[in-house]
């Protein structure tokens, strides 16, 4: 991996945590509203991501699940986990406040 490389990860993974910072601030607290939230819209910004930055060979229509399940990995390390864990750490914030 390049410099370039890491450093797109980690902006992926920041924005990641931003989005779930607003979910968790806009869900005022609710956990449960926050996770089905910041699922959804992890979902769609990784989504987002591989249709403007992946190859056309990436997603190949002959078996898309079997060929593209190493895709599952870095989805829940760079875009789920930070959206929903900063979502539910922003929700309580709210509530504690």
């Amino acid at each position: 991996m390049t410099v370039r490389d890491v450093s797109f990860l980690a902006v992926v993974f920041c924005v990641s945590g931003v989005m779930g910072i607003l979910l968790g601030v806009l869900c005022h607290g609710r956990a449960r509203l926050a996770i089905a939230s910041s699922v959804v819209v992890s979902l769609l910004f990784f989504m987002a991501l591989e249709w403007r930055f992946g190859s056309s060979e990436e997603w190949p229509w002959q078996s898309p699940i079997a060929n593209s399940a190493y895709l599952f990995g870095p989805f829940l390390l760079l875009v789920a986990a930070p959206t929903v864990g900063a979502a539910l750490l922003a929700g309580r914030w709210v509530r504690r406040r």
